[in-house]
């Protein structure tokens, strides 16, 4: 479906984040790939680089996409429960439903914090 209605949908998390990424997706597709910024994890210059070096590029890309979806999952409830109530997300019970995905969103979000740190201090 086009428009996704998550305060009502019955569906895992898991579900619901594979449909944004689908969405997702389908977004990028339609955007010109000369405007289109992707974020890569940084290429290695010599092949004597540690594997730790590019494992971290990996996770941290990962927790980069992950972030992402789940900014635009909680996005979208906001919006329907405005939609649907009338006002913004106030409290700690209108966040209920989707309370996991709030914690590893700014879980994801710390995390990306503090590797960003790390490669500022190891550049």
């Amino acid at each position: 479906p086009d428009e996704m209605n998550i305060l009502n949908d019955p569906r895992s998390s898991q579900d619901r984040l594979e449909d944004i990424t689908k969405h997702i997706t389908k977004q990028d597709a339609l955007l010109n790939p000369k405007t289109r910024t992707t974020v890569r994890p940084p290429v290695s210059r010599r092949d004597s680089e540690p594997t730790g070096h590019r494992e971290a590029a990996a996770i941290f890309l990962s927790l980069k996409e992950e972030k992402k979806k789940l900014q635009i999952m909680l996005h979208e409830y906001q919006t329907e429960f405005k939609k649907k109530y009338g006002r913004k997300v106030q409290f700690l019970q209108d966040r209920e439903p989707i309370q996991a995905e709030y914690e590893r969103y700014k879980e994801c979000k710390r995390k990306i914090a503090e590797m960003e740190e790390r490669f500022s201090e190891e550049a």
